[in-house]
């Protein structure tokens, strides 16, 4: 298999120095910049091939496209929360209307091969709790920004993390990123 190609402690490609999750695991404490690149195989680069929003499961969550009867569990787990939306680039619902919004432009976008935006599903609860996306490519670079969201009162378990875990392979494997990024704002 091509995992074991593509997971190294460090590389070097394209004169840049790079390190990367040698298990793939995203520790439950990520740094303030997470950066995961250079993907080499057999020592050739491939071109992004991308194949849109494909559901991914793990042992507690369904990584899936929203569709529009997510509104009101959006509404409700996170975009109406203050403190996720604290350091985000929109302002905090003030309605199931926003929402619908938001869900209206990304249900439109899912027809676009290079959109990738998950609903974060928690099995046990069966609705979504968060949101995952590339929030931006580079083809160029074939580099990929991850971008997250998750409602408050699931912070500190492990659930981002695990959600990372899954499209990280996901984004290397199937559509061929050459580098990962993601960052938080610790405060």
């Amino acid at each position: 298999r091509r995992r074991s190609a593509c997971w190294r402690a460090e590389n070097t490609c394209r004169g840049t120095t790079c390190r990367a999750y040698v298990s793939g695991r995203v520790p439950d404490e990520l740094p303030g910049r997470l950066i995961i690149m250079c993907r080499q195989l057999f020592g050739r680069y491939l071109d992004m091939t991308h194949v849109g929003t494909k559901v991914i499961k793990t042992p507690r969550l369904t990584l899936r496209p929203f569709c529009m009867e997510d509104r009101e569990a959006m509404f409700r787990n996170w975009e109406s929360d203050p403190k996720v939306t604290e350091f985000l680039r929109w302002p905090t619902a003030k309605s199931i209307a926003d929402a619908q919004r938001v869900l209206e432009g990304w249900t439109a976008s899912y027809k676009d091969p290079s959109f990738y935006q998950w609903a974060i599903v928690l099995e046990e609860l069966g609705e979504p709790i968060g949101s995952i996306s590339v929030v931006e490519q580079d083809e160029a670079t074939d580099k990929v920004h991850i971008g997250y969201c998750i409602g408050s009162r699931w912070w500190h378990k492990g659930i981002t993390s695990e959600a990372f875990s899954a499209i990280i392979p996901f984004l290397f494997e199937e559509v061929g990123a050459n580098r990962i990024e993601s960052q938080h704002d610790p405060n």
